[in-house]
């Protein structure tokens, strides 16, 4: 919802410095009136922003509900140790507590960059402005400062949130004075509370994230303590943690004397495991790729699905083939307005629709509750993160499996070495599902269709029924009367868009693969005169 307001007013380019280390935004903005939305005009944004205005010791009682609700596309980590060390992944938690970390693990930003960035009031040189985050890794540090990033409009702003895990031992204490918000490890702490000219009195607020992990180390909980004393007299420490653990209750002890526990789950029945994602790749190629989709639908579907198609027109073509054949489909992409984007998410999260067939549009929404399953159609390789953002949309409850199918071409296969090394992401390689697999599932689920009409619809045809079960027995007159009303004939065979729709698809691609070539050629015709006329001016500088 939040990031929506920016990418619909906004063509954002992402380009990084290599040597540098450091993001630049350029924005082309579009012509015509916007409409821009402030943060502070979101729902939860003024109930979270006093309690980061507040510091804890000023609030007069503990808080009770739960404080982050927003989806901001930030990535969320089912599994947060799986970014740590080695050494590390293996924690044993001494003491358990109902006190849990808020589904969105970075969610807290939000509030954070209105707080600092948005509010019209706000003064730096008389309230300060001074916010470090601790973090336990530098991939933490990096998605941290990434997250933060895409919630700020201009470049002015960029440069005052500074990731200083990537930055040099000398220039630790420099960036760390200059920065709004500092993001770091509590390695780099160490070093600029060491140091001679770092400024800490101007600290307003200190958040440790999963400061059951950070805690964990002794050291670095005593230069956190450190760090805390020499904050300003009046400030506010803010401790996410997954779980509450020795650790973090004695940390909270002697630092936080005036201290309240936030419970972020309703009652403590309501605390359940984060169910992990199971990732599953399947190779397939032009002839066989949409056939290979639907055997997943009618093998793995149940209640909502997710699939994503790279482009609006196989959406709206495959969106027609699915509810001709009895499925209940929305689709969701760019081309439509506003107002009908808003409708027909809202009717597949409010269940009047079972699958959902999108672009990455949807990843600017929120999560679906109740989502089990998600299909990938081809890898987006412009970032390969966005396989598990994709994924990331399923809020499933109730300990369900959620699984993710990954459909990929030959040519696509040199990037899932990246995607399971960078991302984490663990791949099980499955062949396309048989004809055998998927006529059970057909089966199955003509059978539950049967179970679920009302019995007062089949009383007209009973007598009929009876009398074709006296001819003809039981299993063949039901077959028989299940092939009159079916509209595939064979469930093996499928034809899964019209003629006209194939060969649009297929001149699609052909004029693509033209367009490319030309474009490659071209590219190589320029570089050849370039050498041809550096090989010339060369000559002439000899003669």
């Amino acid at each position: 919802t939040l990031q929506r307001v920016w990418f619909r007013n906004c063509v954002v380019n992402w380009r990084v410095n290599t040597k540098s280390k450091s993001y630049k935004r350029v924005a082309k903005q579009p012509e015509g009136p916007q409409k821009i939305i402030k943060y502070s005009q979101l729902p939860l944004a003024d109930r979270l922003l006093e309690r980061l205005r507040n510091p804890l010791c000023y609030r007069k009682e503990p808080i009770q509900s739960a404080s982050v609700s927003e989806d901001v596309l930030i990535p969320y980590l089912s599994d947060p140790k799986r970014l740590l060390p080695e050494n590390e992944k293996s924690l044993e938690v001494v003491v358990h507590d109902n006190i849990l970390h808020p589904r969105c693990h970075y969610s807290f930003l939000v509030p954070l960059v209105n707080y600092l960035f948005y509010r019209p009031t706000f003064n730096t040189q008389k309230e300060g402005a001074k916010t470090v985050i601790i973090t336990p890794t530098k991939e933490f540090a990096t998605i941290l400062f990434e997250a933060c990033v895409s919630l700020l409009p201009n470049k002015k702003d960029i440069e005052k949130v500074r990731n200083i895990s990537n930055s040099k031992a000398a220039q630790l204490s420099q960036e760390f004075n200059n920065s709004y918000i500092s993001i770091c490890t509590p390695s780099e702490l160490q070093h600029i509370s060491q140091s001679s000219d770092h400024i800490l009195d101007d600290m307003r607020l200190a958040l440790i994230h999963y400061a059951d992990i950070v805690l964990e180390n002794k050291e670095d909980s005593l230069v956190i303590s450190s760090v805390l004393s020499q904050m300003a007299p009046v400030h506010s420490t803010l401790m996410f943690a997954h779980s509450l653990t020795e650790p973090v209750v004695n940390f909270a002890k002697e630092n936080l004397p005036q201290r309240s526990w936030v419970n972020l789950k309703p009652t403590p029945t309501d605390i359940e495991d984060i169910p992990a994602i199971q990732y599953s790749s399947v190779l397939v190629n032009e002839a066989n790729r949409f056939e290979c989709l639907m055997r997943l639908l009618n093998i793995h579907h149940q209640g909502k699905t997710l699939v994503y198609l790279n482009s609006v027109s196989l959406v709206e073509d495959l969106g027609v083939y699915l509810h001709s054949r009895g499925y209940k489909v929305e689709i969701f992409h760019s081309s439509l307005d506003a107002r009908d984007q808003k409708k027909r998410f809202g009717s597949f999260v409010n269940g009047f629709s079972e699958i959902l067939l999108c672009t990455d549009l949807l990843l600017r929404s929120n999560d679906i509750q109740g989502c089990s399953l998600c299909i990938q159609y081809r890898l987006p390789l412009k970032s390969l993160g966005t396989v598990l953002h994709r994924s990331w949309k399923m809020g499933s409850k109730g300990g369900k499996v959620l699984k993710t199918f990954l459909l990929y071409f030959e040519e696509d296969k040199v990037y899932l070495p990246t995607l399971e090394s960078k991302y984490n992401v663990k791949l099980s390689d499955i062949p396309i599902p048989s004809t055998k697999e998927n006529r059970k599932a057909l089966t199955k689920r003509t059978a539950q269709t049967i179970k679920k009409t009302n019995s007062q619809l089949g009383i007209p045809f009973q007598n009929t029924a009876q009398k074709l079960i006296e001819e003809l027995g039981d299993t063949e007159a039901l077959s028989r009367a299940l092939f009159l009303l079916s509209k595939i004939e064979d469930p093996d065979e499928f034809d899964i868009l019209p003629k006209a729709t194939k060969a649009r698809i297929a001149r699609k691609e052909k004029i693509m693969k033209v367009e490319n070539y030309v474009a490659n050629k071209k590219q190589k015709a320029r570089e050849l005169r370039q050498l041809h006329q550096q090989i010339a001016g060369e000559s002439l500088l000899k003669d």
